[in-house]
C-alpha cells in the first residue's frame, strides 16, 4: 500500500480530532454528544418547523447548484400572488416557447386553473408549469425571474441568485443549503403546497385541448413509482429533484410520531466509484438525518402551572397570612432528548410587591418567572396568585385607626391640640393662682 502526504495529513487531523474530543468531552452541551451519520452529504441542514430551531448544519452557506429546488420559489411566488387557485390561466404561445427538459406537455389555447398548474409543478417537476405560471404572476419570465431574486433579497438568502424558473442548469445560478430551508419554510407554511407535495398521484382532468393526464410524483420519499426504497410514510415533500451538475437536492418536511415537524434540507451527495443500483445517496443520508432528528430532540415542560414558586406574604387576612405564586403558563423547551432538567434547568422570578394586602384575587398577576437552560432563556411567564384571600372586616378597621392616627397631619394636629390644651391648663392656673392672692391681700 502507498502511503502519501495527503493520507499522513488526514491521519494527524483525525488523531487531534479525536484527542481533543476526549479532552473536552465533558464540557461539551448533551446534544453534541450525538450527531448525525451523513457519510455523503456535504451541504445539509436539519430544523424544527414548530419551535424554529436550527438542529444542524453542515457546510451550510457554501454556494452550490439548486437543481429543481428553483421551484420551490416559483411556487412560493405564485401561491402569494394568487388568493384564488381556482382562477383560469389560458396558455398563450410565449408562456411555452423554448421549454426544456421535463413538461407536462400543456397546449397553446389550453385552459388550466392555478392549482392544476401548480400540481404539475410541485409533484412531476414540470417546466412547462414553471414557465405559464411565472408569465401569468408577472407577465413574463424575465420580470419573474427578478421578483424571485427581489424575494430572496428579502429573505436574507445571501447565498442564492436564480438565473431561470425552472432550476435547468446555468452556470451562474447558486444557492446554499441555509437558503433552501429558509424559502422551504416560507413555502410549508401554504397547506396546498404540502398537499399537492405529499400526492404520490394527481389526476389532471381532462381540458378544453387535452385528455385526462395522470401526473406522478417524483419524490423518492412520497411516490414508489420511480423507486422503491425510499418511500415513508411520515415525509409529506417538499423536493426532490436532480441534474447532473447539481446531483440529488432534496429539501423534505417529517413528521415524527409526537406530531413534531422537521426540515432536512440535503444538496447533493459525494457517489461512491462504484454505487450500488437503486441507491440514492442523497437520498441515504436525508433518511439518517430525518431519524437523527425525530429521536435526537423532543419538548419538555421545564416549567408547569401547579409548580409552586414562592409564598408571598398578605396582611389584613384573618384566615392566611401568604398566597403562593403559581406560573400563569406552562413553559415548554424544545432540547436534546437526554437532557437532565434537574441539573440544566434554572429559574428566576420577581414580584412586583414583596407582600400583599388582602383582598388577593385567585389569577390575579403578581410576578414574572423567566426560565433557563444551560443559561439559555428558554421561556419567560407571568406568576400569579394560586388562590383568592378574602380581607378581615375588623383587621382593615383596625387598620384604617391606625392608619389614621399614624398619619403625619393627624398627629400634627393632635399635637397643636394637646399644647393649646396645655396652654390653657397653664393659663387658668395663672388666673387661679392670681385670683387666690388677691383674696389673701384683702383679708389681710
Amino acid at each position: 500500500m502507498i502511503i502519501t502526504k495527503n493520507k499522513i495529513n488526514r491521519f494527524v487531523a483525525v488523531l487531534l480530532c479525536a484527542v481533543t474530543l476526549l479532552l473536552w468531552g465533558a464540557a461539551l452541551p448533551s446534544f453534541a454528544s450525538s450527531q448525525p451519520d451523513t457519510p455523503y452529504t456535504e451541504h445539509a441542514v436539519v430544523y424544527n418547523i414548530d419551535s424554529g430551531t436550527l438542529m444542524y448544519e453542515e457546510a451550510a452557506d457554501v454556494e452550490v447548484y439548486p437543481a429543481g429546488t428553483v421551484k420551490i420559489m416559483t411556487a412560493l411566488l405564485t401561491l402569494e400572488h394568487f388568493k384564488d387557485t381556482s382562477a383560469e390561466i389560458t396558455v398563450t404561445p410565449e408562456m411555452i416557447e423554448g421549454i426544456q427538459g421535463n413538461t407536462a406537455g400543456f397546449d397553446e389555447g389550453e385552459v388550466l386553473t392555478v392549482e392544476q398548474l401548480l400540481a404539475a409543478l410541485i409533484i412531476s417537476n414540470s417546466n412547462d408549469a414553471a414557465n405559464i405560471l411565472a408569465c401569468a404572476v408577472a407577465g413574463n419570465t424575465g420580470a419573474f425571474l427578478d421578483a424571485m431574486n427581489a424575494r430572496a433579497e428579502e429573505l436574507g438568502m445571501t447565498s442564492t441568485e436564480y438565473m431561470n424558473v425552472t432550476g435547468i442548469h446555468h452556470s451562474r445560478m447558486k444557492t446554499s443549503a441555509r437558503d433552501v430551508l429558509t424559502v422551504t419554510v416560507e413555502a410549508a407554511k401554504y397547506q396546498l403546497y404540502e398537499n399537492l407535495a405529499s400526492s404520490a398521484v394527481y389526476t389532471l382532468p381532462a381540458t378544453n385541448t387535452a385528455k385526462e393526464r395522470t401526473l406522478r410524483n417524483r419524490n423518492y420519499f412520497v411516490s414508489t413509482f420511480y423507486n422503491l426504497n425510499y418511500y415513508r410514510e411520515s415525509v409529506s415533500g417538499l423536493s426532490c429533484s436532480y441534474t447532473a451538475e447539481a446531483g440529488t437536492c432534496l429539501s423534505l418536511v417529517g413528521t415524527n410520531s409526537d406530531g413534531l415537524r422537521f426540515i432536512a434540507v440535503v444538496m447533493g451527495a459525494n457517489v461512491p466509484e462504484e454505487p450500488e443500483e437503486g441507491v440514492i445517496y442523497a437520498c441515504e443520508d436525508a433518511l439518517g438525518l430525518l431519524s437523527w432528528a425525530y429521536r435526537s430532540y423532543k419538548y419538555f415542560t421545564v416549567v408547569g402551572t401547579g409548580d409552586m414558586i414562592c409564598e408571598i406574604p398578605v396582611s389584613l387576612s384573618s384566615s392566611v397570612d401568604h398566597v403562593i405564586a403559581l406560573p400563569a403558563e406552562k413553559i415548554t423547551a424544545f432540547l436534546p432528548s437526554d437532557t437532565d432538567l434537574t441539573s440544566a434547568l434554572r429559574t428566576e422570578y420577581t414580584l412586583n410587591d414583596q407582600s400583599l394586602v388582602a383582598p388577593v384575587s385567585k389569577g390575579q398577576v403578581i410576578g414574572s418567572l423567566t426560565a433557563f437552560v444551560d443559561d439559555r432563556e428558554v421561556g419567560r411567564v407571568d406568576l400569579i396568585a394560586k388562590n383568592n384571600v378574602d380581607r378581615s372586616m375588623w383587621l382593615s378597621l383596625r387598620e384604617r385607626i391606625v392608619a389614621f392616627f399614624t398619619h403625619p397631619l393627624v398627629i400634627l394636629l393632635i399635637a397643636a391640640a394637646l399644647i393649646f390644651i396645655l396652654l390653657v391648663v397653664v393659663l387658668v392656673a395663672i388666673r387661679i393662682a392670681k385670683t387666690n392672692n388677691k383674696v389673701k391681700y384683702k383679708r389681710k
